[in-house]
């Protein structure tokens, strides 16, 4: 969407509390974690920030896991 700004990505690890790990502006479509630890289940939740500083609802991806 044109009014969209910016993307801020959360992420939890194991069921835990959700950690900021970026705020990306709307023109970057990728983001690259590198700070998984071995065995461990992680979710991410991103939510879309438009030009009046309104959020989205978060979309979140769970299940993932971190090879070891």
């Amino acid at each position: 969407e044109n009014d969209i700004k910016a993307y801020v990505i959360y992420r939890s690890r194991n069921g835990g509390y959700w950690k900021k790990l970026a705020t990306l502006p709307a023109r970057r479509t990728k983001y690259e974690d590198d700070d998984l630890k071995p065995e461990s289940a992680y979710a991410y939740k991103i939510i879309a920030i438009d030009k009046d500083k309104l959020e989205s609802e978060p979309v979140i991806v769970e299940g993932l896991k971190a090879k070891g």
